[in-house]
């Protein structure tokens, strides 16, 4: 007797069983019970906890507390897979059932023409997703690109209302099932309502989309042509099932566009005073101890330690040294959350020199992933400045990221010194300067009419010098 095909060919079976449609099924409802479960999550903790712990995470411990009222105390957690190892398996699910059922129908020239579309196709594609992440300012439209475009845009809709219009004359006899009859009316409502909106912008000309929409307008029409090149391509390639082929490599895009977002981007915020300018955007999840060299005239030297060293180097206390700075560290104490206060008689603090002496770091509980208020966490740190070589102590100095607490200062051999425990800096080549802000109340109430600042936005290298006003 001969062996059956499955066992001739194992790995034919795995990818068999790989591209079924019951492991889609299978994955798609795991999926969607995880997102449920970092929903009801969002009740005790807050989104970032959510996020990182069960959505970008291969694995997850999910309460069966979120399941029932709170009030109820029910004890025990279980393992499940997180957002990432599902998004991966539903991945190569997918890529296995094309392997398996989607066959190239194309042969010959028209196969080549096909192909040479598809990488056509995303190279466009490349493109327009490029272009969408450039700086606001590299990618602003000039006033008379707006107006080319906007009154091209109005030309195309009448253009293609008016062909509606001339097909649906044209097949009116045609129509004979009262099914038919049915789509051709409906093509005759959508085709008035069309020139009843293209009759209303050619008699107001004044009413455009702005630049902003028309930006956003021109990323839609560049992202539609890529998308048609694609699916000529497919055509060719993959014959009736060009279609399906390009919808399962959109869902794959997005996919990987959700795995680059969280493996790359850094979220950030500027917080800037009346009057203050700014170069720079704070990660508030993410500390750091920084040593900034102000010797030079012309510009800052800076070294910064990240939150984990801090503390491994609390708990180890092992001295931390570069060749970048002139003093070595010894962390005392990290808090990774702290409420800094002043002393009450009978207190001593652990700092000897600076503001800190006459202040006390009180641990708290972290905020990250308790409760749904977006708290952050304000850390401090106690650290000892030590010399380079005999590791001689220069004082010790408590820091804070709290805005109430300021940078201290020292000087060593001949160097002006800046030393502060604060949130990660994302520094930028531009600049804004918060001129004023408002915020505006309906008369004798408290509820918010308007809030708005007018900003100044510098950008030497694009040659921007100019004022903006945002506003909600």
């Amino acid at each position: 007797m001969g062996q059956s095909n499955a066992s001739k060919h194992p790995w034919k079976a795995f990818l068999t069983f790989l591209a079924s449609l019951r492991l889609t099924v299978a994955l798609m409802s795991m999926s969607i019970f995880l997102v449920l479960a970092g929903t009801l999550a969002q009740v005790d903790h807050d989104i970032w906890y959510v996020v990182w712990r069960m959505f970008r995470a291969w694995w997850t411990w999910i309460d069966l507390q979120l399941f029932f009222p709170r009030s109820w105390q029910v004890p025990g957690t279980f393992i499940f897979p997180g957002g990432w190892l599902l998004g991966t398996a539903l991945a190569v699910n997918l890529l296995a059932a094309h392997a398996v059922r989607f066959k190239v129908t194309g042969r010959g020239m028209r196969l080549r023409i096909g192909w040479g579309l598809i990488a056509a196709g995303m190279l466009i594609t490349y493109a327009v997703i490029q272009s969408g992440l450039d700086e606001t300012v590299e990618s602003e439209f000039s006033a008379s690109f707006c107006n080319g475009l906007w009154h091209a845009l109005r030309a195309a809709l009448g253009v293609a209302t008016l062909a509606l219009c001339y097909g649906l004359a044209l097949s009116h006899g045609s129509w004979r099932r009262a099914s038919a009859v049915w789509l051709w009316r409906l093509g005759a409502l959508v085709a008035f309502l069309l020139l009843v909106l293209v009759a209303w912008l050619f008699i107001h000309p004044e009413a455009r989309l702005d630049p902003s929409g028309l930006r956003i307008l021109w990323q839609l029409i560049k992202g539609g042509a890529a998308g048609l090149v694609l699916l000529a391509g497919c055509h060719w390639v993959f014959g009736p099932r060009s279609g399906l082929v390009l919808l399962h490599a959109g869902i794959l895009l997005l996919m990987f566009g959700e795995l680059h977002t969280g493996l790359t981007v850094d979220e950030a915020t500027m917080s800037i005073a009346e009057g203050e300018t700014v170069q720079y955007a704070e990660d508030r999840r993410s500390v750091e101890l920084a040593i900034v060299d102000r010797s030079s005239a012309n510009h800052d030297q800076v070294t910064v330690v990240p939150a984990s060293l801090l503390a491994e180097a609390a708990r180890t206390q092992k001295i931390l040294e570069d060749d970048a700075i002139p003093v070595a560290l010894r962390v005392v104490e990290y808090y990774p959350n702290a409420n800094i206060r002043a002393l009450r008689p009978g207190e001593n603090s652990l700092a000897t020199h600076g503001a800190g002496r006459l202040r006390k770091a009180e641990s708290l509980p972290t905020n990250i992933g308790v409760g749904t208020d977006q708290a952050i966490d304000v850390p401090a740190a106690v650290v000892e400045l030590l010399t380079r070589r005999s590791h001689a102590s220069l004082g010790t100095y408590l820091l804070s990221a709290s805005p109430r607490v300021q940078p201290e200062t020292l000087q060593v051999d001949g160097r002006s010194l800046e030393i502060a425990v604060r949130f990660k800096r994302l520094p930028k080549h531009y600049s804004i300067e918060l001129i004023d802000f408002r915020f505006d109340r309906y008369v004798g109430t408290n509820t918010a009419k308007n809030f708005s600042s007018l900003v100044r936005l510098r950008d030497p290298r694009h040659h921007v010098d100019r004022k903006v006003n945002i506003w909600m």
